[in-house]
């Protein structure tokens, strides 16, 4: 009996000091750049679908401007990079 009430009011010591604990700056740090990076992946893989038009006439102003002009690829292998 003694023991559990040893372990009971040790558990209430021990939560306080964790709960008064901060969080090091280098740990907001590690959430920043991990947040940065997903944030850069998203934008990256969205940009795939900006940069493509099947509309479009095969001049060299057109190459500039969209990439599959540019490397000659088609809906096909638009599909396969995009998926």
């Amino acid at each position: 009996l003694e023991a559990v009430k040893a372990t009971e009011s040790a558990a209430p010591d021990r939560q306080e000091t964790d709960s008064d604990q901060k969080i090091a700056p280098y740990a907001w740090f590690i959430v920043a750049l991990l947040l940065a990076l997903n944030v850069h992946n998203q934008w990256t893989r969205a940009l795939v679908f900006y940069l493509v038009s099947f509309k479009v006439d095969n001049n060299p102003e057109n190459a500039r401007l969209y990439m599959n002009v540019d490397l000659g690829f088609g809906q096909e292998q638009y599909g396969l990079l995009a998926s």
